[in-house]
């Protein structure tokens, strides 16, 4: 499949990467595949295999040492004002999506309650996508 085939790339092209950056870059574009293909799981109403992407995607981040990268601008829904700054953010924001939609509402809100959110409220970066989520699953 096409996505098989882009985790693939990913994989050859990180292989060759000799510096951390290299990698953790190349642990990025592979965390945002599996991502990508959990967003869609859950699109289809398969949560548990969105789970299982979303968990995926953040091994591959554990791993590379990769938590603290911010999503890069050019993918899809980045950038976009009070949305997640890091990838692990994204991932888990979406992880207590399919989480909640598959009827553990419970679960979800302790995801998102252990969830970092950023600063203050008077700080920057402000991750308030994880907020309204919490405040509209109570």
């Amino acid at each position: 499949t096409d996505f098989t085939k882009a985790l693939e790339a990913v994989k050859n092209e990180g292989a060759y990467v000799m510096d951390r950056q290299g990698e953790r870059d190349a642990a990025l574009q592979k965390a945002l595949a599996w991502d990508g293909r959990g967003i869609a799981q859950t699109q289809l109403g398969n949560f548990d295999d969105a789970r299982s992407c979303f968990k995926e995607a953040l091994g591959v981040v554990a791993l590379a040492g990769a938590s603290d990268l911010e999503i890069p601008r050019e993918t899809a829904f980045s950038g976009l004002r009070g949305g997640p700054p890091t990838v692990v953010q994204r991932i888990a924001l979406h992880d207590a999506f399919a989480e909640f939609s598959s009827g553990k509402e419970k679960d979800a809100v302790k995801s998102l309650q252990y969830m970092d959110k950023g600063p203050s409220p008077d700080g920057y970066p402000q991750f308030w996508d994880a907020r309204a989520a919490l405040a509209v699953a109570y």
